[in-house]
């Protein structure tokens, strides 16, 4: 006995719309993540002649930003592991492009800072990156990177949300 036509057509409708539902979210989270990758991949091919890679290339534009900070605060504020920092430190400071210092209230705490050829070069580095992004940008209207910028924010705030409520339930 078939089934009545309406009685099918709903159910295909409700199962339609539950995997155009999911295969949204994989495909927008696919999307980020490619877009993710194709962007790391671009830097670090564009920041190759600079001998400068990702980690190193988030230190110095840290510094460059914010200027001289505590080893601490430069972890919280780049997109580096914290367990690389100590060893890239020293790969900088000993290619002479930053320079760490006594703190002055705890002699425990290094300042880092750029020396002038660091600075130099992340000035240069950062033509990079803003090269890449101009490339990555130069199909969306300023009102689509708006709204981009909109979207990844309530995604990243999302995000901290979650962690925020994991750490609170490990507690």
């Amino acid at each position: 006995m078939a089934v009545p036509k309406s009685k099918h057509v709903s159910s295909a409708k409700k199962n339609a719309k539950k995997n155009a539902f999911e295969g949204d979210h994989v495909r927008a989270w696919l999307s980020v993540v490619s877009t993710y990758q194709r962007c790391h991949e671009a830097l670090s091919h564009e920041l190759r002649p600079l001998s400068l890679k990702l980690p190193e290339f988030e230190i110095l534009m840290g510094l460059l930003r914010l200027g001289a900070q505590s080893q601490q605060q430069l972890a919280s504020n780049s997109y580096v592991v914290k367990s690389h920092m100590s060893g890239l430190l020293r790969q900088l400071e000993n290619a002479g492009w930053i320079q760490r210092q006594d703190g002055l209230a705890d002699k425990r705490l290094k300042r880092v800072s750029l020396t002038p050829a660091g600075a130099q070069l992340a000035r240069q580095a950062m033509q990079v990156q803003r090269s890449v992004m101009r490339a990555m940008f130069a199909p969306l209207s300023d009102a689509d990177i708006a709204h981009t910028h909109v979207i990844m924010g309530r995604v990243q705030e999302a995000l901290a949300a979650r962690e925020a409520q994991r750490k609170s339930a490990s507690k």
